[in-house]
């Protein structure tokens, strides 16, 4: 029943957050005036409102015929069907459209993500154990300094000096550091998907930087926590081999990764928007800032739903694959 607490805990937050979006959306044709001083155009200001209530028509807040609102509730569960099925489409874009835009978004988004999360865990994981059981030393000490420098480092200068360090030594041909291919239609499905991951390489890389200090560091604490317990003198004292030692070590010491694994979603998904920017992709976190800045109510209602469901669903996931690898853990 733990894990469907969790769930029903999950579900219950998003659903808070759709009601407050709903509620956000509800009142901004009404609260909003046009201010003289104002530095928006008149013009602007009316298209804006005109597409705000073109979107309320569209998801059936409002009766296409005589213009008049619906009640609370039907306006709320309306706007709820039509973000969910992805129909809270902007003025002059059809549902399916949109639908294609927002998947094709989300899908370099996780594409971009998985890489980073491969390199983070791929090179975290051996480099924190190996440092855990040499904590104390002096090769310890310097790589935990700089893994403390490198995860202090925000994301936009580490992309900005990725760009500018490939940009002056002439390897952006071979690295592109812009765009998302530069592959023709007419090129087999393998070339095409060998080009895509060579341009995503050095995003996914730096992307990576940031959660591989991180996972390097929790590791190393925890792999020098499980070496102080005293089950491991025990196990000392008994004659067990070093070898067999330092597998339960690592075994009991990787097991609280499944719970901070989870806390790499909202990070991936924060560190994409910076990311897409930097390097051109036509990501989600591309999308979002473009529609905040566009101050197109559509696409921004949908990639906020959309991220909240992503970092609830993450979170939760987390949780429930610590308690499946460790049974003594019991979510309450």
């Amino acid at each position: 029943m733990a894990p469907l607490r969790r769930l029903a805990m999950g579900a219950g937050t998003l659903l808070l957050l759709s009601l407050l979006t709903f509620a956000l959306l509800d009142v901004a044709p009404r609260t909003a005036t046009f201010r003289s001083g104002s530095t928006e155009p008149r013009a602007s200001q009316e298209a804006r409102l005109a597409a705000i209530e073109a979107m309320r028509i569209r998801a059936g807040l409002v009766d296409p015929v005589t213009g008049a609102e619906r009640g609370l509730a039907e306006r709320y569960v309306r706007w709820l069907g039509a973000a969910v099925t992805l129909r809270l489409a902007p003025p002059g874009e059809t549902p399916a459209a949109f639908q294609r835009r927002i998947g094709r978004a989300l899908g370099l988004s996780a594409l971009l993500g998985v890489l980073a999360t491969v390199l983070a865990l791929g090179l975290g994981v051996p480099l924190g154990a190996w440092l855990g059981f040499r904590t104390g030393t002096r090769t310890e000490s310097a790589v935990s300094g700089f893994l403390l420098v490198l995860g202090s480092l925000p994301q936009f200068l580490l992309a900005t000096l990725a760009v500018v360090a490939l940009g002056t030594l002439g390897s952006a041909s071979f690295l592109p550091v812009s765009g998302l291919g530069s592959s023709s239609p007419s090129d087999s499905a393998l070339v095409r998907s060998l080009d895509l991951l060579r341009h995503l390489l050095v995003p996914a890389v730096v992307l990576s930087l940031g959660p591989l200090a991180t996972t390097t560091r929790f590791l190393r604490e925890s792999v020098q926590r499980s070496r102080e317990a005293e089950w491991v003198v025990t196990m000392r004292a008994w004659g067990v081999a070093e070898r067999t030692v330092r597998r339960r070590v690592l075994a009991n010491a990787t097991t609280p990764m499944w719970t901070w694994s989870g806390t790499l979603v909202p990070f991936l998904l924060v560190g994409s928007v910076v990311i897409e920017q930097v390097f051109d992709l036509p990501g989600f976190g591309h999308l979002s800032v473009r529609a905040a800045f566009e101050r197109d109510v559509a696409t921004a209602t949908t990639t906020t739903m959309i991220s909240a469901a992503i970092i609830l669903l993450g979170l939760t996931a987390s949780d429930l694959l610590h308690r499946l690898t460790d049974p003594r853990v019991r979510l309450r």
